[in-house]
């Protein structure tokens, strides 16, 4: 009948229609995201004041763009802090630096890198400088103008950074950079265990004014004066974990309550800049000398290689504690606050991340413009091969044996890696399937012990080299005298420490 055509030409209709929405949605949604990370790219960093998104009321978009690629000396087993900036007075909502603490001109070496523990006003770390326990960095990203803040682990002994003009530093330990060109490549030599010794001063200790009575109380009733100053940050860290959670979508702030006394007394939710700001103020109301940082979380492995991305999402906040005649990183904020952004990134993220990686490879044949010329010379000598070689079309097994005589390790089970992997199975410690090499270990770590785990992360750097070589036979020979030796070592300690 003549009506069953009407209705059917309404029901596709209204599925056009629908999909038309749900397809302006989708894009508005990329817009936004996209915005948002043009936006991120774009903003200047202020090493003398960070605005805060205290108060802020609705959904806090984080850019999913990569801001910075790192390369370490060897596997992170958990992630790793790199601090932009400190800051030491609240000014609600935001965090700015002293006037005293201002900055000076630091002198290159003759080589023309820059000795970060050289100078009378540079930090005085809590242990002796071993250059052989020295651990290597590298961090290449694009800055926003031609003044960047550079992005430290803890124990920064040198920098070497060519491209730099000049380096100046405050007390608290922040860099900033007068470059020639928008985009860095730094290298850093660092020992994680050689803390900052600058002693504290009264703005460490001071609390805002309108904000001191609530902090003080709070302070006293979760029992914080008075205790040692590692028995203080236990509890207030325990108290955030249980009566706490990570959010990035904030409701208004209730009548007659600040930023802080809102998330503090009544909703109790949260980003990491909430938890750091109220962790500085509760320990300074509990007469402990502590300060804001900021930087990002390095805790993402790059897909495209063997490093690791830190994107704009990984943004942090944290506290400095004055702890054991040191300044310390205290991170209150949960630690699912990484997992729950990752949920959120696009499903675009990763042809996002592919074109980044092309920009980078490029954008690294203009740091060493001779890269350029190599290439073309080699595209030159295979173009004049092909041309002198025989016009026949070559067997594949002939191709897979020049595969297998340029990487030894092409077939998944030839490397001695494997059998490693295939024993910790057999024990309980299977590696997940797609889960990385990283993330595997430093999952499985509490159960192999310290011992076995740092000499199993030697073995995977040396497996990733081997697996993506071509390598060096010296390489080859390398990975399987270390592999033999694991297993001959820690056979009986794994057996003692397999889940049961």
């Amino acid at each position: 009948p003549r009506w069953g055509g009407w209705l059917t030409l309404w029901l596709l209709a209204v599925a056009l229609g629908a999909g038309i929405n749900q397809g302006l949605y989708r894009l508005q949604g990329l817009v936004e995201q996209a915005a948002m990370d043009w936006m991120a790219n774009i903003s200047e960093e202020d090493p003398l004041r960070t605005e805060t998104s205290l108060g802020h009321i609705g959904q806090l978009k984080l850019g999913n763009g990569i801001a910075l690629r790192v390369q370490t000396s060897r596997p992170l087993l958990e992630p790793v802090l790199l601090r932009t900036a400190a800051y030491n007075v609240y000014l609600a909502p935001n965090w700015v630096l002293s006037g005293k603490s201002g900055f000076y001109w630091m002198q290159p070496s003759r080589s023309g890198n820059w000795k970060v523990v050289a100078g009378p006003e540079q930090p005085r770390f809590a242990q002796p400088v071993d250059s052989q326990h020295n651990l290597q960095m590298e961090i290449d990203g694009v800055a926003s103008h031609v003044n960047p803040v550079l992005a430290l682990p803890p124990g920064v002994l040198q920098i070497e950074g060519q491209q730099f003009n000049g380096l100046t530093r405050n007390s608290m330990g922040t860099l900033q950079a007068n470059m020639g060109r928008e985009h860095f490549h730094y290298r850093l030599h660092y020992q994680p265990a050689l803390l900052d010794q600058s002693a504290p001063d009264a703005q460490d200790l001071a609390l805002p004014r309108q904000e001191q009575a609530n902090l003080t109380a709070l302070a006293q009733q979760l029992q914080l004066p008075g205790q040692p100053t590692a028995r203080a940050m236990h509890q207030l860290k325990r108290w955030f974990a249980s009566e706490f959670r990570y959010s990035t979508f904030r409701q208004g702030n209730s009548l007659g309550y600040s930023a802080i006394s809102d998330f503090l007394q009544r909703n109790r939710q949260g980003h990491c800049e909430h938890f750091a700001s109220a962790s500085v103020l509760l320990l300074r109301a509990a007469g402990i000398p502590a300060r804001y940082a900021v930087g990002y979380s390095v805790q993402e492995a790059d897909r495209f290689g063997t490093g690791y991305v830190v994107r704009q999402r990984h943004a942090h906040a944290w506290t400095l504690v004055w702890l054991n005649g040191m300044w310390q990183d205290f991170d209150t904020t949960p630690a699912a606050w990484g997992q729950q952004e990752q949920q959120q990134a696009p499903w675009w993220e990763a042809v996002a991340d592919g074109w980044h990686w092309l920009a980078y490879q490029i954008r690294d044949w203009e740091i060493r413009p001779w890269h350029a010329a190599l290439l073309l010379l080699a595209l030159g000598l295979v173009w004049r091969l092909r041309r002198a070689a025989p016009t026949a079309k070559k067997s594949r097994p002939r191709k897979q044996a020049t595969a297998q005589a340029m990487n030894p390790f092409e077939p998944s089970g030839a490397s001695p890696f494997y059998q490693i992997e295939q024993h910790l199975a057999k024990l309980g410690c299977a590696r997940n399937r797609g889960e990385a090499l990283e993330h595997w270990l430093r999952r499985i770590a509490p159960q192999l012990g310290s011992a076995a785990s740092m000499a199993l992360a030697q073995i995977i750097a040396l497996h990733y080299r081997c697996r993506f070589g071509p390598p060096g036979d010296h390489v080859v020979r390398q990975l399987s005298e270390a592999c033999a030796s694991w297993l001959r070592d820690f056979h009986n300690c794994l057996k003692e420490n397999a889940p049961k």
